[in-house]
């Protein structure tokens, strides 16, 4: 990643002299976040989100829940189904007596 940010950072005033993928990286940001994530995220810290993100319970507010869930899909590349399926599991059972009037979400 730091040759790419070089490289872009020496070009920003002459951008057609920037190498190809620096400019796939830094001209869309989904490349660029994607490298990012490649070049930062720990595979250990990817392994942990998953098994952690099975088990996270709500023990207190909501909102403190809500964090520490969020929190924990930052690291993971899953479906929206899986992740909605997951928090609702991980409600207290009182939260989710209260939902029983609402529409299901169709996504997280």
């Amino acid at each position: 990643m730091e040759l790419y940010l070089r490289d872009h950072l020496a070009n920003e005033h002459t951008l057609e002299k920037r190498r190809e993928k620096t400019k796939e990286i830094f001209d869309i940001y989904t490349g660029f976040a994607d490298n990012l994530k490649a070049t930062f995220n720990d595979r250990d810290e990817v392994r942990k989100a998953s098994n952690d993100i099975i088990t996270v319970k709500q023990l207190g507010f909501v909102a403190v829940y809500a964090t520490k869930f969020q929190q924990l899909v930052a690291y993971l590349e899953w479906l929206d189904e899986t992740f909605r399926d997951l928090f609702y599991k991980g409600l207290k059972e009182e939260v989710k007596k209260n939902m029983i009037t609402y529409e299901y979400p169709s996504t997280f």
